[in-house]
């Protein structure tokens, strides 16, 4: 430090280099970042490209832990500012289910932290299921805006259950959907397109009702939500885009870092590796007993009584109202355009108040509902041929 004894000119260039000093440090220590940054990007990159096939290690109670940021290369998500997220743009995965036994706990662990994983013999004949998504993210072929005057198309918005996962390319619903159809229709243009993406609620499939499927000039449209509408987040989806611009500049640094900077994510990884204190699968099976044997049950178990749901669904995505709603909404969009409209309820719940919902906006609205949950008919039964020469189905327009 300069004394103020010293004359002004020899204070001056002492401060001139400590100035310099740390300036030139700062500009090191950025170069560093960068060179870091770009390093860990190619590593992750290269990993990415030669890993054929992606474990995916679920764990009981999804307690998995930190995940490690190698992983944000394989995945088929990606934040959207209007629908939340939607599929990334031109994805060939192929995953391995390994839901089912593994040896050890950390067998299974070490399938989602291992930089290099490699399958253990317990593992090698587990299923595996394929996807490969467009341009847009949907898992289908590439969409073509313009219809011919013969063709007849179907848009299926959705879900997980729509998008299929857990099953392959061509045994998502979608899918098998067409295959029937042209089987049992030869002399029909069927072209039946898969929009379900992982995760999604009304609130998402309203947006992209808006955005993107009605531009695809749809004759009938199949809309399939509540899973993830009922589902306790403790947010609603309405009010997440956007919701970056509101933070304060700490928090919106924090979250900008967690999504743009590696170097940033690797760190805050490896904290949180040190810190964590995994639960054995013992753990949590006596946590799980001993809350039975208390006289208390876990809150999935007591969600599924109508009578207890009410003060849990205040933190739902969509909220029963904005369901109904969204539903309506969907509705009226697709029928002002001439489009056919059918309702499916998914969800393997089946006194879900969201089923209700669903049943009364399909009795006010006229349109056909398929449950899954009760069995019945499927899809193409309703599809049958039309008695009148200029209708292809009975369904179409309603």
């Amino acid at each position: 430090m300069p004394s103020l004894r010293q004359p002004p000119a020899e204070r001056c260039s002492r401060l001139g280099g400590l100035v310099k000093s740390v300036v030139a440090s700062l500009v090191a220590l950025v170069v560093f970042l960068l060179m870091a940054e770009l390093g860990l990007r190619g590593i992750y990159a290269i990993r990415a490209s030669v890993i054929e096939r992606i474990a995916l290690p679920y764990m009981l109670g999804d307690l998995y832990g930190p995940v490690p940021p190698w992983w944000d290369n394989l995945r088929i998500l990606k934040p959207d500012e209007g629908l939340i997220w939607k599929g990334n743009s031109n994805v060939q995965r192929t995953y391995i289910d390994v839901f089912s036994p593994v040896e050890t706990e950390e067998e299974r662990r070490v399938q989602l932290r291992a930089f290099l994983p490699s399958r253990p013999d317990s593992l090698k004949n587990n299923p595996a299921w394929q996807i490969s998504l467009d341009s847009e993210g949907f898992r289908d072929q590439e969409f073509v805006d313009q219809k011919t005057s013969s063709a007849f198309r179907i848009v299926c918005l959705g879900d997980s259950w729509t998008f299929g996962a857990n099953v392959g390319q061509d045994q998502a619903y979608p899918q098998q959907l067409q295959r029937l159809l042209r089987q049992g229709f030869p002399q029909a243009n069927f072209r039946v397109l898969n929009m379900g993406v992982l995760g999604y609620s009304s609130y998402q499939g309203l947006e992209l009702l808006k955005r993107r499927a009605l531009d695809l000039n749809p004759d009938l449209l199949v809309i399939g939500y509540a899973i993830n509408d009922s589902s306790i987040a403790g947010f609603r989806d309405k009010d997440m885009p956007g919701y970056g611009k509101t933070m304060r500049w700490t928090k919106a640094l924090g979250s900008f870092l967690k999504k743009n900077s590696e170097t940033y994510k690797l760190l805050r990884y490896l904290a949180h590796t040190i810190t964590e204190r995994p639960k054995t699968m013992t753990d949590i099976l006596q946590g799980m007993a001993a809350s039975t044997a208390d006289g208390s049950e876990v809150l999935e178990r007591r969600m599924m009584e109508p009578s207890e749901y009410a003060q849990y669904e205040p933190w739902t995505r969509v909220s029963l109202v904005d369901y109904a709603q969204n539903l309506r909404a969907m509705i009226e969009l697709a029928q002002s355009r001439g489009v056919g409209v059918i309702l499916l309820y998914n969800e393997l719940w089946e006194s879900s108040p969201y089923r209700a919902a669903l049943e009364k906006v399909a009795q006010a609205t006229s349109v056909r509902l398929i449950d899954s949950t009760r069995g019945g008919g499927r899809l193409p039964r309703l599809l049958r041929p039309s008695a009148s020469a200029t209708g292809i189905f009975h369904c179409r327009g309603t």
